[in-house]
């Protein structure tokens, strides 16, 4: 049978060793959580999107001016999940709007200068996706 104090040194060492678990179990699921865009929240960033991903989830946009004629190559490389890809002129003109199931691989020619944004939306993604501006 163990001595009172060493019962109750052992008792501070399991209490020390489930607050360390539990400050590591805390720590894994915040950074799991920065690698997971919320659906909540939309990120937007300067340029365009080139990314690949193992587990996107969440609405990134991007903003670029752009003059008429520039040209956009996009490229789908989708293995699972969902992505949502819509490009459209800062007055809601929408150049696309689609998924990359039915083309993989094309070109955009931008029809008037300005402003665009490019807003991905993905679900449980994973692969690749970039838009491109060809020619310069």
């Amino acid at each position: 049978m163990m001595a009172t104090g060493k019962k109750e040194e052992f008792y501070w060492h399991m209490l020390l060793a489930m607050a360390l678990a539990a400050a590591l179990l805390v720590l894994i699921l915040t950074v799991k959580a920065g690698f997971e865009d919320s659906k909540d929240r939309i990120v937007t960033e300067e340029g365009l999107p080139e990314m690949t991903f193992s587990s996107l989830t969440g609405v990134r946009q991007y903003v670029m001016d752009l003059k008429k004629s520039d040209t956009l190559r996009v490229h789908f490389g989708l293995e699972k999940g969902n992505v949502r890809l819509t490009i459209a002129a800062k007055n809601g003109e929408e150049l696309y709007r689609g998924s990359g199931t039915e083309v993989t691989d094309f070109l955009l020619t931008v029809p008037a200068d300005g402003r665009y944004i490019v807003t991905v939306d993905a679900d449980h993604a994973s692969g690749e996706l970039s838009v491109t501006q060809t020619g310069l």
